[in-house]
């Protein structure tokens, strides 16, 4: 059973699918499915799980699997595995059909059934939705969920295509000829390529994804990307044809071209090795595969005797790996002995191989010299910004040395000595700092004026006063110095007050079947996002409106989990979290933390700091209001003469000072308060209360930034 099974990769594992009758009655037909997962320590597949459904209980039903074929399904947004049956009565004219999908609690679950007067042949494919389609009689039927019936598509096309765009905006179209003919005059029949959206009826013009010529002889396709910019179509794809050609085609236009080793291919799948770069898999009729790099668009090797290749994570380690079993003729040893899991980037493990299997096409001498001219390149590209920088480093030690013996010469009154050239690179610096505000240093192939002796409206360089250049060049040095530090600790200020104000939420990403790598480089490609110079595990997303402001943390704990810390409004957070579910894949599911979202520690540390501040002020208030009662009251007991001074009169002009003098001494006394040592006592005790909750906040936020 298991050599005649049905193969599909799921979640880095291999599952198993055939059909067979009951052993006790012989009645019943079940569909068996076991599921492989790969122990690298001992180099085999061994069996995670097993399960059977049964499919018919009568004998007389023959039941076989037509297809099966990993799928999106919509409703769940999680990719699932689905197998597509038929079964047929003996006597009967018309064959009735069964689309199930394996769920997460390994059970078969029923999703589309229905009935045909033919049978399906080859061209049968199983896409997101989960949706059937095939081809009849030139016309192409599909049927789904969704649309809960066989329906066609309501345009006769030739030599069809099937695909869908790939990733979150999954939309299967169809692609294929047209016939003019009823539009033509004298019956002169035209050809135009036509594409078919099922999901929403619309129909475009397909030469933006495969020019015409190339729709007759594609056997298969692989959509890498596709979307609308400026209301055209942008896409990106590569075919296998029947001219034993790979082609890659960027808006329907060829732009590279590969020949193929083997004739009639059927399947275009791609191997993402991570920073290695990814690889394109062509599995061929009669058992032949190859590898060809996206990069170059070269052969890497090819293999012949295969059974079945597959495209997954079989090692969990985040990236890509190709999965070839090979046809072997003993059927008493376990499934899945003879393989090859590898690559090309370093992960290599096969099992009862020989060495004549894998056929690794060396690269033609051609790319010898290729590669060669490429690193000679980029070494002299690396030479050439590491003597710039060596003489941005020497520049920037003869300004600084030139400026301290300036400064030096001034500060002993000796006059400095400072030639043409010298004053004529302090005068760049000044002029550099008076434009753009910065004090970095006169390449000399950068565009700027021409600061010379000819240049200047002023007198000669070589008459300006020495003295005066070594300042006028000190002053731009000190305040970028002196800016620095300053700049660093407001961000910081900043970045505090935000952490403060700003509600918490973290969020726990699980994704079984994708790498997060890519998580941190999609946010910082977000309008208005940065990097916190200050603290950079934050990154700043500033867009406009109000209440705009949002700091995300993002920590990575394995390659298929992480952590997402959002500081913003509860609005914000539902509007980036719609954002990245769009982006992610359906399989990713995100949960809140429990316990996330209560009131952080920098929030209590805030509110305490607050408290203390507003205690502070409201004590010192109390007391200077009572003492000023208390001279308000002195005053209305014993009221002085009248202090505006008379005309002319010496005794009132005496009278005015008095009182200045008095007002002066007030003003002392309401610096140096003299109040109740009680009250002082109990005010004092009071601000020492809040000072000591204050104290243990920011303990708390210690132990906080320690732990994360």
């Amino acid at each position: 059973m298991q050599r005649n099974a049905h193969r599909l990769s799921f979640g880095g594992k291999i599952t198993l699918f055939n059909c067979n009758r009951a052993s006790n009655d012989g009645e019943r037909s079940n569909l068996v499915f076991n599921s492989l997962s790969y122990e690298r320590e001992e180099n085999r597949f061994s069996k995670a799980s097993d399960g059977a459904a049964v499919i018919s209980k009568k004998r007389s039903v023959i039941v076989d699997i037509v297809k099966c074929q990993c799928a999106i399904d919509v409703q769940k947004r999680v990719s699932t595995q689905c197998v597509l049956l038929t079964k047929k009565r003996e006597k009967a004219e018309s064959f009735q059909y069964s689309l199930l999908t394996l769920s997460s609690s390994n059970r078969m679950e029923p999703c589309v059934e229905f009935k045909l007067p033919y049978q399906m042949d080859e061209g049968v494919c199983i896409l997101q939705g989960p949706t059937v389609l095939w081809t009849h009689a030139g016309t192409v039927f599909y049927t789904s969920l969704q649309a809960g019936e066989v329906r066609q598509i309501p345009i006769q096309l030739s030599h069809c295509v099937m695909a869908e765009i790939p990733f979150h905006k999954g939309q299967i179209f169809v692609l294929g000829l047209q016939n003019d003919s009823d539009q033509c005059p004298n019956n002169q029949a035209t050809k135009q390529t036509l594409g078919y959206c099922v999901e929403t009826g619309q129909v475009f013009d397909g030469c933006m994804i495969l020019p015409h010529p190339y729709i007759c002889i594609t056997r298969c396709m692989l959509v890498l990307s596709a979307d609308r910019v400026d209301g055209l179509l942008k896409s990106a794809v590569v075919v296998a044809t029947s001219n034993q050609q790979m082609v890659y085609f960027e808006n329907g236009i060829v732009k590279d071209l590969c020949q193929l080793p083997f004739e009639q291919p059927e399947d275009i799948q791609m191997v993402n090795t991570g920073r290695n770069g990814c690889l394109f898999v062509i599995s061929f009729h009669q058992g032949h595969v190859c590898a060809v790099w996206r990069e170059t668009f070269q052969i890497a090797s090819h293999w012949s005797g295969v059974s079945s290749v597959h495209v997954d994570d079989f090692l969990q380690c985040g990236t890509d790996q190709m999965l070839l079993i090979f046809k072997t003729q003993d059927v008493t040893g376990p499934p899945l002995d003879h393989f090859l899991l590898t690559d090309f980037c370093g992960i290599s493990y096969s099992r009862g191989l020989d060495s004549g299997t894998t056929n690794e096409s060396p690269p033609p001498p051609e790319n010898y010299l290729l590669t060669l001219r490429a690193l000679e390149s980029r070494l002299q590209s690396g030479l050439a910004v590491l003597q710039e920088l060596q003489r941005d480093v020497r520049l920037k030690d003869r300004v600084l040395q030139q400026s301290v013996q300036a400064l030096t010469d001034v500060v002993s009154e000796r006059e400095p000595i400072l030639t043409q050239p010298e004053q004529v690179l302090f005068l760049d610096v000044l002029f550099l700092f008076q434009t753009t505000g910065q004090c970095e240093l006169i390449h000399p192939d950068r565009d700027r004026p021409e600061l010379n002796a000819c240049s200047h409206p002023d007198p000669e360089p070589s008459v300006l006063a020495p003295r005066a250049l070594p300042l006028i060049i000190l002053l731009p040095l000190l305040h970028s110095c002196l800016n620095i530090p300053r700049a660093c600790n407001e961000a910081k200020e900043d970045l505090l007050s935000l952490l403060a104000v700003l509600e918490r939420w973290v969020f726990h990403i699980d994704c079984p079947d994708h790498s997060l790598g890519d998580i941190d480089d999609w946010i910082q490609k977000r309008v208005g996002c940065r990097r916190i110079e200050v603290s950079p595990q934050y990154l700043l997303l500033n867009s406009s409106g109000p209440s705009a402001v949002m700091l995300l943390c993002w920590h990575q704990i394995t390659p298929f989990q992480g952590e997402l810390s959002v500081h913003s409004s509860h609005l914000q957070v539902i509007q980036f979290l719609n954002s990245l579910l769009t982006y992610l894949p359906v399989s990713c599911s995100i949960h809140p933390v429990k316990n996330s979202r209560q009131q952080g520690a920098a929030q209590i540390f805030s509110l305490a700091l607050e408290k203390e501040v507003a205690s502070l002020r409201e004590c010192v208030s109390l007391l200077l209001g009572e003492k000023e009662d208390e001279e308000g009251e002195e005053k209305r007991m014993n009221p002085g003469p009248n202090e505006t001074p008379e005309s002319g009169s010496v005794e009132g002009l005496q009278r005015c000072r008095e009182a200045w003098q008095r007002d002066v001494e007030k003003g002392r006394m309401r610096l140096n308060p003299v109040v109740d040592v009680e009250r002082y006592r109990e005010l004092t005790q009071k601000i020492s209360e809040v000072q000591l909750n204050g104290d243990l906040a920011a303990l708390f936020e210690i132990q906080r930034t320690w732990l994360s």
